[in-house]
């Protein structure tokens, strides 16, 4: 009888994680998530060096959607995309130096974020945001780092020190 319910409940953990896995993976892929997509590039696509990738608004960088002028190769399913594989390298080193080699320059930006964003968090030092030359993103930073302190110290107050005011309930409650 305990056989049973030992297989029972294995079945029902393995389910959950299923579906915990499927909605995770879908929350990833929504549009509205301002990581492009560097995996299915198309590897002979030319830089598009537009001024929207040198600005400081990631907004103008996000909605940079330029079409392709190349046809697409439907047979790259083996080649693997060098941005991937540099930005991939960089952040698992943390080596900020490998993001220049970056062609694309969204993925630049991001690579660059990312590094900063995680080292700042470690150290919890807002200072180490100021490095991001993109508004929303050195912002982002900031809030991430005030809000790991928060859960780290349990310390309310430091909520007040979010750029971002929307983030203060979900601060609030990490000091709990």
């Amino acid at each position: 009888m305990k056989i049973k319910h030992y297989h029972i409940l294995t079945f029902i953990a393995v389910f959950l994680i299923f579906i915990a896995g499927y909605f995770i993976f879908q929350s990833l892929n929504k549009k509205e998530n301002p990581l492009p997509n560097i995996l299915d590039t198309n590897i002979n696509e030319s830089v598009n060096l537009n001024v929207a990738a040198l600005t400081n608004s990631s907004d103008e960088i996000l909605d940079n959607n330029t079409t392709d002028t190349q046809p697409q190769n439907t047979n790259q399913a083996s080649e693997v995309d060098p941005d991937a594989v540099l930005f991939d390298h960089a952040y698992t080193t943390g080596n900020r130096e490998i993001c220049a080699q970056i062609k694309s320059e969204p993925s630049k930006l991001l690579c660059n974020v990312y590094i900063i964003n995680a080292k700042a968090k470690s150290e919890k030092n807002t200072k180490l945001c100021e490095e991001i030359i993109d508004d929303f993103y050195r912002n982002d930073c900031h809030d991430n780092v005030i809000m790991v302190i928060v859960i780290q110290e349990k310390n309310k107050q430091k909520c007040n020190e979010l750029i971002n005011q929307k983030r203060f309930d979900e601060c609030a409650a990490g000091a709990r």
